[in-house]
């Protein structure tokens, strides 16, 4: 499968899953978050030569830029409720097992 076509899957997939979530929540995306992304996607993509990562990279940072003013102040550690802060530590070793998977699938390739 042609690796453009896998990262516009999996992005769709994290998507579905973060409405699936959150759909009876009164939600707003974090801008500022959604632009840390973008500046995180952009060099990857371009460093490994794929057009789709930093596309999608380039989409976040702009979309975070323009909605700047609706940027969310970031809570302490101890100011959180015991539901975000297991949020918080899954979301961690989420990203964590997808960042190793990511470098296996590099090496082995």
């Amino acid at each position: 499968m042609n690796i453009a076509v896998f990262s516009i899957v999996l992005l769709l997939l994290v998507l579905g899953i973060v409405y699936y979530v959150n759909r009876e929540k009164n939600w707003e995306p974090d801008y500022r978050l959604i632009f840390i992304l973008g500046l995180i996607w952009i060099p990857i993509g371009l460093s490994i030569e794929n057009i789709a990562l930093w596309m999608i990279g380039a989409v976040f940072m702009l979309l975070g830029l323009i909605n700047h003013e609706k940027w969310k102040a970031r809570a302490k550690g101890s100011e959180l409720s015991e539901e975000q802060k297991k949020l918080k530590l899954w979301v961690i070793v989420s990203v964590t097992v997808l960042l190793l998977l990511g470098i296996g699938v590099y090496i082995l390739r």
